[in-house]
């Protein structure tokens, strides 16, 4: 069987100068496993010393076959009892250090039982060995992550680093073999642009990076002008389509794409977000509307009012006069089309203003009236929807939190000066301690909506959490591009692990974990 890569140590210390010394070498056999549970999740096995993660598996014994070598350690290092299924594949590597030449063999496993407690060693044991179940493709992020880490020199371990490059290898051949052949479809704006990014102004998502990754997760990104939809000539019937929406002013473009989604999901797309979470976006009035129809309590404690029409809402005006509110216009970003309503001039004026209309019909209706004297019956001249929410006295700003699967992003916004409104007011801090329980809210709400990705704008008041909004696409990067770490929860505890970020990466593996979901 032919190696699917052989490494030396100039390709897994490619930062170092290495010395190519005559070395003889003495051939070591390994074993290791890509092992599954009944939820089809992979272990990985890591310890306390280096942080790093790896596949099972050890060096096999003398008179072993590889396959028992596989079922030992496994026994040992994850404390389950496996069934070694199909050969993944074989990777040779040199290490000169040690005089190894090491012959590593993978096969694909599944658990037999119930998970039991780990054999350790007593030196495994003191440097805090133990082993996490995570998805396929989150396990190939991580190992993906630390290759990352590897290039940089930040992988201080000799064997550690072999064993990395090893394992990431393993695990992508897995992961192709899984999706092999899969399409997703990505369909851009006129510009040719998908999503938003911070990395300069007018910046986008680089589309032939974000291939690349999904190319590792294996799959093929099919990248499409919404213009180019034909749905006489292509049957979009159970495909996968990312889209974006548009924040343009009048929002004319966005209603071009709305059509564009409503056939697509006529047409029984798998859309990536789903058809409800995009009618929430630059939307707040179905934003209220999806809040109202979960059956999620936490995020219930914001009550807000929807109208229609002036009308409407001056019906209600004795039950607006008792408290204050924040009137939000049906369709804004960035804090606009935001008031604060505390008086009842303010309550009358601004509503006026936020929800004015013109129609010439009303002109047409008016010049009848004086030629019949028949009173016509005119339409509204204030037909913009708006909502009130309850105001959260005494905050001074929100947290800001975007997640990427199971990676949490966290953004302190001050408030404005002067002001109640915190998005938009560049009074952010990312490098913060976290008050107690915002991740697990921020956590609970993502698992519900169940979504690729989604942004949050928590506020904080006597220990409560409060939802003032949420969306599901072409949110605002900042808060992910200017970090320098990220929240992961692991074995019940919120670590904080640093990286570089990388939007087109974490689009990648959300999509991925999301269509592994829903298969």
């Amino acid at each position: 069987m032919n190696p699917l890569a052989i490494f030396k140590e100039k390709d897994v210390f490619s930062h170092k100068e290495i010395s190519e010394k005559n070395v003889v070498f003495e051939d070591r056999l390994t074993g290791k496993a890509v092992v599954f549970d009944n939820e089809g999740k992979v272990a990985l096995v890591g310890n306390r010393v280096n942080s790093f993660y790896l596949l099972p598996g050890g060096g096999i014994d003398e008179n072993e076959s590889v396959e028992d070598g596989i079922k030992r350690e496994c026994l040992e290092e994850i404390g389950c009892q496996v069934e070694v299924l199909d050969k993944i594949g074989m990777i040779e590597d040199f290490r000169n250090r040690d005089r190894k030449h090491c012959l590593n063999h993978c096969y694909t496993a599944k658990l037999i039982g119930e998970k039991g407690g780990l054999k350790l060693t007593e030196e495994e044991e003191k440097n805090g060995m133990h082993v996490i179940w995570v998805s396929l493709e989150e396990a190939t992020a991580i190992l993906g992550k630390e290759v990352e880490q590897l290039k940089k020199g930040e992988v201080n371990f000799y064997n550690t680093g072999f064993n990395i490059l090893r394992d990431n290898l393993f695990l992508k051949e897995v992961l192709k073999t899984k999706n092999k052949m899969n399409k997703i479809f990505l369909f851009t704006d006129y510009r040719g642009q998908f999503y938003s990014s911070t990395k300069q102004k007018g910046a986008a998502v680089d589309l032939v990076r974000l291939k690349d990754y999904f190319e590792e997760f294996g799959f093929e990104l099919m990248v499409r002008p919404f213009s180019e939809i034909d749905f006489r000539a292509q049957n979009y019937r159970g495909q996968w389509v990312l889209y974006q929406s548009s924040e343009d002013p009048g929002l004319f473009y966005r209603s071009y794409i709305d059509d564009l989604v409503l056939g697509l999901f006529s047409q029984g797309a798998k859309l990536i977000p789903s058809l409800f979470q995009f009618k929430a976006h630059h939307n707040k009035h179905f934003m209220e509307i999806a809040r109202d129809l979960q059956n999620l309590p936490e995020i219930k404690n914001i009550q807000a009012r929807r109208y229609g029409t002036l009308e409407d809402y001056l019906r209600d005006i004795e039950e607006v006069k008792k408290e204050d509110f924040v009137l939000k216009t049906g369709n804004t970003s960035k804090s606009r089309g935001v008031f604060l309503l505390k008086n009842f001039r303010e309550k009358i004026k601004i509503a006026k203003v936020a929800s004015r209309t013109f129609s010439l019909k009303n002109l047409q209706y008016f010049i009848e009236w004086i030629k019949t004297g028949k009173k016509p019956l005119l339409i509204s001249n204030y037909r913009q929807k708006f909502i009130l929410q309850p105001y959260i006295q005494g905050l001074s700003g929100d947290y800001r939190v975007v997640v990427y699967n199971n990676k949490y992003y966290v953004l302190y916004r001050a408030n404005r000066s002067n002001d109640f409104r915190a998005s938009g007011s560049m009074k952010f801090k990312s490098d913060i301690e976290l008050p107690l329980g915002l991740l697990d809210y921020a956590k609970k709400v993502f698992d519900n909506f169940d979504a690729p990705y989604m942004a949050l704008d928590i506020g904080i008041k006597d220990e409560s959490f409060f939802l003032f909004e949420f969306q599901f696409l072409s949110f605002g990067q900042y808060t992910l591009e200017k970090s320098k770490f990220c929240y992961q929860l692991r074995s019940g505890n919120w670590d904080k692990i640093t990286e570089t970020p990388d939007l087109e990466r974490e689009i990648a593996d959300s999509v991925v974990a999301y269509i592994d979901r829903h298969k």
